[in-house]
Parts: structure tokens; C-alpha cells; sequence
């Protein structure tokens, strides 16, 4: 089921959508996933960490936001 997300860090939004997956994952809490194209990526730089890969949801790359002079590594 899609549910509204609004994803912000200080004041920037990075996404406001209706548009996303609930998936209850196994020992974890519930996770939002969010298409790309939701994404508002103008704050957000392609992390140079591994890209991964699950067996049931595929390959994942991880993206850093920008803030001001600081970067905060993979948090997305």
C-alpha cells in the first residue's frame, strides 16, 4: 500500500511523496522505499561505497547528502 513520506534533514526536503513500499523486513522495523524518480536528488552525491545486492530486492547504491560544508555518508 502506498502512504504519503515526507523525508527532510534541516529543512531540505529530499522527498514528498505518495508514492512509496512499506516492507516488513525480517528482524527489523517496518522500511520505506522510495522510487528514485521521487527523489529530490539536488542535495544528494552517489556515495562511493559497494554496491550491494539482496536476493529478493536486487542491486542497492547508496547515496551521501550534501549540507552545507558536511557530507553524512550513506543515507540513502
Amino acid at each position: 500500500m502506498n502512504q504519503h513520506v515526507h523525508v527532510a534533514y534541516k529543512g531540505i526536503t529530499l522527498a514528498d511523496t505518495n508514492h512509496t513500499y512499506r516492507i516488513c523486513e525480517t528482524a527489523g522495523p517496518p522500511v520505506y522505499y522510495i522510487p528514485f524518480e521521487s527523489i529530490i536528488s539536488e542535495h544528494l552525491v552517489q556515495s562511493e561505497s559497494d554496491v550491494t545486492l539482496c536476493e529478493w530486492k536486487g542491486f542497492a547504491i547508496y547515496w551521501n547528502l550534501r549540507h552545507n560544508d558536511h557530507i553524512i555518508e550513506n543515507v540513502a
